[in-house]
């Protein structure tokens, strides 16, 4: 004999309600008082009997047992089921109960009644009810419905085949040196050779639990290869090539870019003119005063600079380094890597290592690290998003030396413009999305119009275009604000030797001036103030 578990049911007869316990068989699980008296809630029964109807189920084991509690017969009550939905709403249970005497069985139909009215709307198991319809089992909990799980897809991947961040660290000698000329950043590549590859993104799977509700996956990130000059996107866009031979850089947009390298064996001076150039430039010599240098890529130059301006849409590297006499210039689009710079202006969007900054205007997108046996840091004003780190800020002579981090005024107005940008795009997706719904009314109804089925296919290709905007500009600003918030975070002025006073202090927004001389420390903003802790 199968197992099954102990169930009651409600019996009339002589005018008087009768309840009819029948015990668990093989390992069946036995009856709870709290299980009948629900029952009765349920169908209005009413019995003065529950403390003994609990000593009788303390003694149910081998045979029913049939006892009387209530002196009027109750109505007829039909086949029914209690149905309970899990806290997930990813399953719904359901108990059955059998029919009093003189009630109806129930049926599939009747079953499924039941579910939707306890909101039952999806996965519902027919073959389950088949089941319990063609061996009825009361009082035992039986899966009626089960939710789908939704499935998580993956972010696009992409895979790169040459060194999209390059290490821009000098060697450190033994004797407290810099070398700056063991740099090798360029990644160079053959035509032909494969430069990115993409491994799509999965969208993923909604699922729906029991009610109906809809399950999203978790929102991806769904990226394309973005192909500059001189590369290919071959196999449906999943793998970029290079077009020629040269070097290859993953510019400040993203795209994987080729270019030559132009070499210059001299000086940039009379005769060789200014220099444009699109891609990298190497130089042997000297920039002489008054030239200028501008390339889309890198520029090396491995004499002096004297007061050129040098501009560069990715990395300056100086062997020697820049002798501004107060009209030198550099701006880099990527890092710059000097060996000093002394009364010069520079503007780098990323990391800034020199041997030492004299007298100069310096800001960094990102960090200024002032390195080597002195790593002097002396007049003028220094200012990087992060950090500024120094073996000596400031001098004896008091020079008028000012050092600033935390917070890109350049990041706050572009996530100002792109929030003005959004207002605006928002407005005009609700205004084609009514558009939309009107054509697609009329669609329905017959009633469009030659310039309506002509307006229709525009109409659904500018919304999309208008959502896809909108997603870009929110995922912008998301990341420009977490970078400001990560540039005030951790924005901190690291001093190595020597702090000395005078020295002009901000971090993100608070001043200080150094009044003693500081050794071994760094500086951060803590409770809205400048402090100084040991290193």
């Amino acid at each position: 004999m199968s197992s099954r578990n102990a169930y009651f049911q409600i019996g009339v007869k002589e005018n008087a309600t009768y309840l009819r316990l029948f015990p668990a068989v093989d390992g069946g699980k036995d009856l709870k008082i709290d299980e009948i008296l629900a029952f009765f809630l349920r169908h209005h029964i009413q019995s003065h009997k529950m403390v003994e109807i609990n000593d009788i189920l303390k003694k149910l084991k081998d045979s029913p047992i049939e006892m009387r509690i209530a002196d009027e017969a109750v109505f007829p009550i039909s086949e029914s089921v209690n149905v309970k939905i899990s806290e997930d709403r990813m399953m719904a249970v359901g108990v059955f109960y059998p029919p009093s005497t003189h009630g109806m069985l129930t049926d599939k139909r009747n079953i499924i009644d039941d579910l939707k009215r306890a909101g039952i709307n999806y996965g519902i198991d027919e073959a389950a009810i088949d089941d319990f319809l063609h061996k009825r089992e009361y009082c035992k909990e039986i899966v009626l419905a089960r939710g789908t799980k939704h499935r998580d897809g993956t972010d696009a991947v992409f895979t790169y085949f040459f060194n999209t961040k390059p290490s821009y660290q000098p060697m450190e000698n033994e004797d407290g040196t810099v070398d700056f000329h063991k740099l090798n950043f360029v990644s160079n590549v053959q035509e032909g050779d494969i430069l990115v590859t993409l491994v799509p993104a999965d969208l993923g799977d909604h699922g729906r639990d029991v009610t109906g509700r809809d399950l999203p996956p978790k929102k991806i990130v769904d990226r394309r290869i973005l192909a500059g000059k001189n590369t290919r996107l071959e196999d449906d866009g999943k793998k970029l090539v290079a077009t020629m031979s040269g070097h290859v850089v993953l510019d400040i947009d993203n795209k994987v870019v080729v270019s030559n390298v132009l070499e210059i064996a001299g000086d940039i001076d009379t005769s060789t003119g200014d220099i444009t150039y699109e891609g990298n430039v190497i130089i042997k010599g000297n920039v002489n005063t008054g030239y200028r240098v501008e390339a889309t890529g890198n520029i090396e130059i491995d004499g002096v600079v004297e007061g050129a301006t040098i501009i560069a849409g990715g990395d300056i590297v100086l062997r020697r380094g820049i002798q501004g006499m107060n009209k030198g210039y550099l701006k880099a689009g990527g890092n710059l890597m000097t060996k000093f710079i002394e009364n010069a202006s520079v503007v780098v969007r990323g990391k800034i290592e020199s041997g030492s900054i004299l007298h100069s205007e310096v800001i960094s997108k990102s960090e200024i690290c002032v390195r080597g046996r002195k790593g002097l840091l002396v007049g003028g004003s220094v200012r990087a998003n992060v950090l500024i780190e120094a073996q000596s800020i400031g001098s004896n002579m008091g020079s008028n030396t000012k050092v600033s981090v935390g917070i890109d005024a350049e990041v706050q107005d572009r996530i100002r413009k792109l929030t003005e940008e959004l207002k605006g795009l928002q407005a005009e997706e609700y205004r084609t999305r009514q558009l939309l719904e009107l054509l697609k009314a009329k669609q329905q109804q017959g009633t469009l119009t030659k310039e309506h089925i002509a307006a229709l296919p525009k109409t659904v290709q500018h919304y999309t275009e208008l959502k896809e905007r909108i997603e870009a500009i929110d995922n912008e600003i998301m990341e420009d604000s977490l970078n400001i918030e990560d540039s005030i975070e951790n924005a901190r002025i690291v001093v190595r030797d020597k702090m000395y006073p005078g020295v002009t202090i901000a971090i993100a927004g608070e001043y200080a001036t150094v009044h003693e001389m500081a050794r071994f420390c760094k500086y951060i903003k803590q409770g809205g103030e400048v402090k100084r802790i040991p290193l």
